[in-house]
């Protein structure tokens, strides 16, 4: 099957997280830099780490792809706290300031999909 664009590597992502599952099988997570779309990875990798201190990739495994809905990933999630008095799940994706001129103002927003949850904290004057 031939797929058109580019392929990202793990190593262009953003907040790489890689999860050991069992003995010298891994998987990753990360956040996409030009979206900041958060991906997990639908493969086993296995590796072990050489003599010369290289990782070896030894075969790369496609895992059945498991689809979770938002409240399936709700009901697991981990919850952390914002400065501006709730908490937000760990399967959504922090934006950094948003900075709007027309009010002016800044806002907040994390995202999973097509959900949104946004703050736009009260500024003194």
């Amino acid at each position: 099957m031939r797929v058109e664009g580019m392929l990202d590597s793990p190593a262009s992502f953003k907040d790489l997280v890689v999860r050991k599952v069992g003995a010298g099988l891994y998987k990753y997570e990360a956040v996409c830099p030009d979206h900041g779309d958060k991906f997990v990875d639908f493969t086993t990798i296995s590796a072990h780490v050489a003599q010369d201190g290289v990782v070896e990739i030894e075969e790369v495994k496609w895992d059945d792809a498991k689809e979770e809905t938002f409240a399936d990933l709700l009901s697991t999630a981990t919850w952390h706290n914002t400065e501006y008095g709730f908490k937000f799940p760990n399967c959504m994706t922090p934006s950094s300031e948003i900075w709007v001129d027309e009010v002016p103002g800044t806002l907040y927003r994390w995202n999973y999909e097509d959900v949104c949850l946004a703050c736009w904290p009260l500024q003194e004057v």
